[in-house]
């Protein structure tokens, strides 16, 4: 993958790449997740973790929950110096294309049998975010996430939580 003349990959995180991954988190929160916290979310049976890598780097890191018809943002950070040059919204965009592999392996497995093939709805991505986290709220409008409401007391410091969601099958 390559965005604004830097080249990429995006792969699965492994223990190794928690040093970068906490220290990315660092550097991006005001309130970041400790080790025990990213390895105690990524130990749950549907919790994944992507990082991006350019020049053998971690450049920036997602975590998401998928269930049936869900992919929750759980956290997604950029390193500082390398962002608003398309990481982030390339990892968006990993997460809706990884949903539309499932779904088309899914459909031609049941092609192969002479099943009628339909057309099935892609996972919608949510978020919660902190009314504090201006910077997430921009990113995610500019990448089709929509305020759905407002959670109120949300976080442990008496923030309010705003829930976004991005649904790939609205038309409008």
């Amino acid at each position: 993958m390559t965005i604004c003349d830097l080249s990429f990959h995006i792969r699965r995180f492994i223990r190794r790449d928690l040093p970068e991954i906490l220290a990315i988190e660092e550097d991006s929160f005001e309130h970041p997740w400790s080790e025990g916290q990213l390895t105690g979310v990524l130990s749950a049976t549907c919790a994944v973790g992507d990082v991006a890598v350019s020049d053998d780097r971690i450049v920036g890191y997602v975590m998401y929950q998928r269930t049936r018809d869900w992919i929750t943002l759980l956290n997604l950070a950029v390193l500082p110096e390398v962002r608003r040059r398309g990481f982030g919204s390339a990892m968006i965009e990993h997460l809706k294309a990884q949903d539309r592999d499932d779904r088309e392996k899914f459909w031609r497995s049941f092609d192969r049998l002479g099943r009628k093939r339909q057309r099935k709805r892609l996972r919608r991505l949510s978020a919660v975010l902190g009314d504090r986290n201006e910077a997430g709220h921009v990113f995610l409008r500019a990448n089709g996430f929509k305020a759905l409401g407002v959670l109120r007391e949300w976080s442990e410091d008496g923030q309010d939580g705003y829930d976004m969601v991005l649904d790939p099958n609205d038309e409008s």
